[in-house]
């Protein structure tokens, strides 16, 4: 029989380097189950403004070419756009500032169904170069979160 001495040493960047690849596959194995699980995606939303009054919250909104209002920490807020895209997100804004509408830039928290539906409207956002198209989908996308939104 042949036996292989294994030194001390060697004994120990062995048991190393074990625990370095358990510490890299149980690393790997936790951020992936994170991903599975993480139900809420953080997103761009274009909000006009907030108004404490419906009324005159709904008359702003009335004035815009797509847009929602969603109740908020007792304020009703607009917004006009909501992309998951920076890019389509800055479209957007130079298309509202070209037509004199100012538009305050901020982050929510959406869903899984919303954001997986929202990542299918911008492919055909992207394609559009026609405004009226252009404007419908980007109602479609906000009337999509506020559905998302009631559900809740």
């Amino acid at each position: 029989m042949c036996y292989i001495k294994i030194g001390d040493r060697m004994k120990k960047i062995v048991i190393v380097f074990i625990f370095m690849i358990l510490g890299i596959f149980i690393t790997f194995f936790y951020l992936n189950q994170e991903k599975i699980y993480d139900d809420d995606y953080m997103v761009y939303a274009l909000e006009v403004s907030a108004y404490k009054d419906f009324d005159e919250a709904s008359n702003i909104l009335d004035s815009l070419p797509s847009g929602i209002m969603v109740y908020d920490n007792n304020n009703y807020k607009l917004y006009t756009g909501i992309y998951e895209d920076i890019d389509l997100v800055n479209r957007m804004i130079a298309t509202l500032t070209e037509q004199n509408i100012k538009v305050y830039l901020d982050t929510i928290k959406v869903d899984n169904v919303f954001y997986k539906n929202l990542i299918n409207y911008e492919k055909l956002v992207r394609k559009t170069t026609d405004s009226k198209l252009y404007d419908n989908l980007n109602q479609s996308i906000l009337n999509s979160y506020a559905k998302s939104v009631a559900n809740a």
